[in-house]
């Protein structure tokens, strides 16, 4: 009978390599406690050094800053010139640490206001883009009002009173909150209907004769609106007492233009009655009144430079976060985090030793584990039955029937399931019960047996089989009288020690046995 299966290449079992694994979980959890406290006792005590150092150097800044700067920059210079300063007067690298974190929290606090700033500034101009009335129209066509309101003056008023009268007028028209009721009636911001309209004035200087001022505009689009229309100062109006105001707005829309240019001319005769009481008499007459489409650069350049502010901003912000984060990164085991607070030194050590000394279960444990592996996949000698079955096709007399519920009766619980699972034996377990109890059903045509083992199990299986005559020898290989009780026998059980029995040396022994032409009744696990 054929009793090799495989001599070159195995099976790896996943299931059966990880159960021998487990199987070890005394020593592996003993290492890992060995090195996790060590470990963190270690790393901890450090840190608690370390730390207490820091505080120190702490009170130190607290204390007088700048005596640790002006022993910072002695320290530097004496480094750079190569002069030797007494120990005490030597910069500490905890010293140089606490001011390297003060400048970077310095940095951090600075880069959190400029962010802050430039989140406003982006919000403003992202408003103002997307309200404006100057950012929605289109250049190329902008819908524009102008009104020309000439005012005069009677005679006998102070000279330059018309120009006074005029600056006060633009003034107003300029910075007056009077549109403040006619935004909130169409729900647009004060400030971007007063963007909208542009406020001048002309004025004369004395002069004999006649002064002539033509204004002209286009066609225009409103039935309300003239064109071409042309007015003059008359020889007995002394132009020292005229003035011309030109109002111009823009809009959304032809109707948007004309409602805002309407509403800043009722404001016109509004404050003309104010500045009669208060400063001089006056008279305001409307002369030119007239809509146009218009190409306007200005907008057009206002509208590109709005929008090349808007990227700008949000590209700056972006960079301002990235330094920040950058910051934060490279900086990242600062203890001082505020100005107002002392290192922790039990804290600080304790979590120390807690991180080191899980990192040192984890490493340890993942050490371990891999060196089973490496042993398991590489090892020569049986460690598992699965490893065993995968070459040979010998019966476990120690793992089946009657047999199998002796060989667990005497493993504790947790060990009971792994070796369940496993099908492995031990030195706690009483496998020559098994084996008889097997050898009962398996063996009951058998008169004579060599048993080929020296353990505790082989030695005790004369006591356990009645009927049986057992011989017992340690090996084919090297005992002699082992050879020659093989022919005289009706059968043979091997004994298999996992973690010291060869293959090599059960190979050696099937072979002797094929040689014999004797069956094996199986294999006793020792």
């Amino acid at each position: 009978m054929n009793y090799i299966i495989n001599e070159d290449e195995t099976e790896i079992n996943i299931k059966d390599m990880l159960t021998y694994c487990f199987l070890h979980w005394r020593k592996a959890l003993a290492l890992v406690l060995i090195v996790g406290i060590g470990l963190g006792g270690v790393m901890g005590a450090k840190e608690a050094i370390r730390t207490s150092n820091l505080a120190y150097a702490y009170q130190e800044y607290l204390d007088d800053p700048a005596a640790l700067l002006a022993k910072q920059a002695n320290t530097n210079y004496a480094l750079k010139n190569g002069i030797e300063l007494p120990e005490d007067e030597i910069l500490t690298d905890e010293e140089q640490l606490i001011l390297e974190q003060v400048a970077t929290l310095d940095s951090i606090n600075n880069l959190n206001d400029i962010i802050s700033q430039s989140r406003r500034d982006l919000m403003s101009m992202t408003d103002y883009y997307n309200d404006s009335i100057l950012m929605r129209v289109d250049p190329q066509s902008v819908p524009t009002a102008e009104a020309d309101i000439m005012i005069t003056v009677p005679e006998g008023a102070p000279a330059n009173s018309a120009s006074v009268i005029a600056a006060s007028y633009v003034d107003y028209l300029k910075n007056g909150n009077y549109l403040d009721e006619y935004a909130q009636e169409i729900g647009v911001d004060p400030k971007y209907l007063k963007e909208a309209v542009t406020v001048s004035d002309i004025t004369f200087g004395n002069s004999e004769g006649a002064t002539s001022v033509s204004t002209s505009s286009g066609s225009g689009l409103d039935t309300n609106v003239s064109t071409d229309v042309n007015f003059s100062i008359a020889t007995d109006i002394n132009s020292d007492r005229v003035a011309l105001i030109i109002i111009k707005v823009v809009g959304v829309s032809a109707q948007d233009a004309l409602d805002l240019l309407e509403r800043v001319v009722q404001e016109v005769d509004v404050y003309r009655d104010a500045t009669s009481e208060s400063m001089f008499p006056n008279e305001t007459t409307t002369v030119n009144y007239f809509f146009n489409m218009l190409h306007d650069d200005k907008i057009q350049n206002l509208q590109t430079q709005t929008s090349e502010e808007l990227v700008d901003l949000q590209e700056n912000l972006e960079m301002y976060i990235k330094s920040l984060k950058n910051l934060q990164k490279q900086h990242g085991d600062i203890i001082v985090n505020t100005m107002h607070e002392m290192p922790n030194v039990p804290v600080e050590a304790a979590k120390s030793a807690v991180k080191f000394g899980a990192l040192g279960v984890v490493a340890s444990f993942l050490f371990y584990a891999l060196i089973l592996i490496i042993k398991y996949i590489l090892s020569s000698i049986a460690l598992t039955k699965s490893q065993l079955v995968n070459r040979f096709t010998l019966f476990d007399l120690g793992s089946h029937t009657d047999g199998e519920k002796a060989l667990y009766k005497h493993s504790g619980k947790f060990d009971k399931w792994l070796r369940r699972v496993g099908r492995l034996n031990d030195g706690d377990v009483d496998a020559a019960e098994a084996a008889a109890a097997n050898l009962a059903v398996y063996g009951s045509d058998v008169k004579s047996i060599l048993v080929l083992g020296t353990g505790d199990a082989v030695k005790s299986l004369k006591d356990k089989i009645k009927d049986i005559k057992i011989y017992n020898a340690p090996n084919l290989i090297t005992d002699p009288q082992a050879r020659k009780l093989l022919p005289e026998v009706d059968s043979v059980i091997l004994e298999v020690r996992y973690g010291e029995t060869k293959f090599e040396d059960i190979k050696e022994q099937i072979k002797l046995i094929m040689l014999a032409n004797k069956p094996i009744t199986g294999y006793i696990a020792d």
